[in-house]
């Protein structure tokens, strides 16, 4: 477990101080140890390549609090190891970080990524850089383009579920589906 007392006069002072800045680093830092660890877990189950791809990911300079985060975890405790090095890349992905992350999959999942949800099974590949995010599987492809201020997504494929017929919409964040 991490030290905290470091940044317990950070919390502790209404005035001195910055909590916002803290609270970055405490994310940032849960993000990095997250993705150790998982890279940690894939490497002891023979997935070398995988697990050398999850170090290789750079975040961004995006908010590093990310749901997706836990879900690498979640998936990580339910040996779903592929499942969960794709939710690391789309974390760091999600930041505005660079790199790619390769898994298979035997049955159909969701990736989660940013609000939106992308059915992936089989040979998986998510890359990120360059202000977009591909997720390729044997499923489709769908590409992510971040917006400079974060708040919008385009999503050029939606499923209804794993496995169902492709729909072309674009969706912005908070407008009705």
């Amino acid at each position: 477990m991490a030290d905290l007392t470091s940044y317990a006069k950070l919390f502790a002072s209404p005035t001195g101080g910055s909590a916002a800045g803290a609270v970055r680093k405490l994310a940032a830092g849960r993000l990095d140890a997250t993705r150790r660890r998982l890279a940690g877990a894939l490497a002891r189950a023979g997935h070398n390549a995988t697990a050398e791809s999850l170090l290789a990911l750079v975040a961004g300079a995006g908010n590093a609090w990310r749901p997706e985060t836990g879900l690498a975890l979640l998936a990580h405790r339910h040996d779903s190891h592929a499942l969960a090095a794709l939710q690391m890349g789309a974390a760091y992905g999600g930041t505005g970080g660079t790199g790619a992350v390769e898994a298979v999959l035997e049955e159909a999942k969701w990736l989660y990524l940013d609000g939106w949800l992308q059915p992936v099974q089989g040979q998986c590949s998510l890359v990120a850089g360059g202000g977009s995010i591909s997720v390729r599987s044997d499923l489709g492809l769908a590409t992510y383009s971040l917006s400079p201020r974060r708040a919008s997504l385009r999503l050029p494929r939606r499923r209804t579920a794993p496995g169902a017929p492709i729909q072309a919409v674009v969706w912005r964040r908070g407008t009705s589906r």
